[in-house]
C-alpha cells in the first residue's frame, strides 16, 4: 500500500505537466531533424501530431559501421543504439534536454560519422564536416 500511495503522488505531481513535456519532446525531435539536415540522415518515421516521441530515430548512410558509430556516440556520453537488420539509430529526445544538448548531439554525430564511415567518398566526408 505505501508503494501505491507513492506512485500515485509522483504521477499525480507530473500530470499537470504532460502537455508541456509532450510539446518539448516534439520540439526536440524537430530540432534534431533540422540540425542533422545535409548529413544523409533522415528520420526513420514521420512524427504525426498525435504522437509523442521518446527518442529520435533516424536512418544512417549504409557506409557507416553501426558498431563503430555506437562506440563513438556512447564514448562521448550519448546513450544510444541501433537496430539490427537496418541502418536505423536512435538517440534521446526527451523533455529534460536543452538546446545545448541537441547541438552537442549534432556535433558528436558529425564526428562519429567521419570516424565510422567505411568507404565513403571524400566529397561526402567533406560535406559532413
Amino acid at each position: 500500500e505505501p508503494e501505491r500511495h507513492y506512485i500515485k503522488n509522483v504521477v499525480g505531481h507530473y500530470v499537470q505537466d504532460i502537455e508541456d513535456f509532450s510539446m518539448k519532446r516534439r520540439r526536440h525531435w524537430r530540432s534534431l531533424e533540422t540540425l542533422l539536415e545535409g548529413l544523409d540522415i533522415v528520420p526513420r518515421f514521420e512524427l504525426p501530431e498525435s504522437v509523442v516521441n521518446g527518442v529520435f530515430m533516424f536512418k544512417l548512410p549504409f557506409e557507416v559501421d553501426l558498431c563503430k558509430f555506437r562506440t563513438c556516440m556512447n564514448s562521448n556520453g550519448i546513450e544510444s543504439s541501433f537496430f539490427y537488420g537496418e541502418n536505423t539509430y536512435f538517440i534521446p529526445s526527451h523533455h529534460r534536454l536543452e538546446t545545448c544538448d541537441l547541438e552537442y548531439f549534432s556535433y558528436v554525430i558529425k564526428h562519429c560519422l567521419l570516424d565510422s564511415a567505411v568507404g565513403m567518398r571524400a566529397s561526402r566526408i567533406q560535406s559532413i564536416s
